[in-house]
């Protein structure tokens, strides 16, 4: 969520509670409901998107780089998150990024150069690793391995962010069973995660979600 959408629901909440309970205990609800809206919000690991054009490329040992890939879907998921979440970005259109991929004998290993090829003034690199999505032949966990790196084309090059966490795993607990999901359904979901978890790098997000997500599948 955006600061400005943040600030915007905690205004409304004021305006409803003074407008609906006007009594001497009126602070201390105004003050829950300000916790509420924020909610359980985590700060940005890095926040120097804002304002400049992004290019998100990401790569895997798994499979080759096309629209059907893990990696293409994670970089699109990723480029759609950073346009939604992070203000005055400029997303460099992931289809730009594959054909300049696709016209030119690039080696998987030097991101700045793409950069440079679709005029970005930074790369969001993502290295895919141990990507797989069972836990023997009856259940479903995913679990991949990724590195997070920025460079900023206008140092130069620099890296200015780099992560890699721990090992990411959907479900966190029980696998889900492979009779309560197709493939492609479970596969489209973890996805889903994996791009979220890479994402909120950049901008504030609810650390909620994570249980959010396992409550789904455990209800299901």
């Amino acid at each position: 969520m955006s600061r400005h959408n943040r600030i915007r629901r905690i205004v409304l909440f004021i305006v409803a509670v003074l407008l609906l309970a006007p009594s001497v205990g009126c602070i201390g609800l105004i003050a829950n409901l300000i916790h509420a809206a924020n909610g359980n919000l985590m700060p940005a690991s890095y926040n120097g998107f804002i304002g400049k054009r992004v290019a998100v490329v990401c790569v895997s040992n798994a499979d080759s780089f096309g629209p059907t890939s893990a990696s293409f879907q994670i970089a699109k998921r990723v480029s759609d998150l950073l346009k939604a979440h992070v203000e005055k970005i400029d997303v460099v259109d992931q289809q730009e990024v594959s054909d300049w991929i696709d016209r030119h004998d690039w080696d998987y290993a030097n991101f700045v150069e793409v950069g440079r090829g679709v005029d970005a003034d930074v790369v969001l690199a993502v290295v895919l690793e141990n990507f797989r999505l069972y836990d023997g032949k009856t259940l479903y966990k995913g679990r991949a391995d990724v590195e997070i790196v920025a460079y900023d084309l206008t140092q130069k090059g620099a890296v200015v962010f780099e992560s890699t966490p721990p090992q990411i795993q959907f479900p966190a607990n029980v696998g889900l069973p492979v009779s309560e999901s197709s493939e492609n359904d479970f596969r489209r979901r973890f996805l889903a995660i994996l791009s979220g978890r890479i994402a909120r790098n950049f901008y504030e997000y609810d650390s909620k979600e994570d249980y959010a997500y396992d409550a789904t599948i455990v209800t299901q």
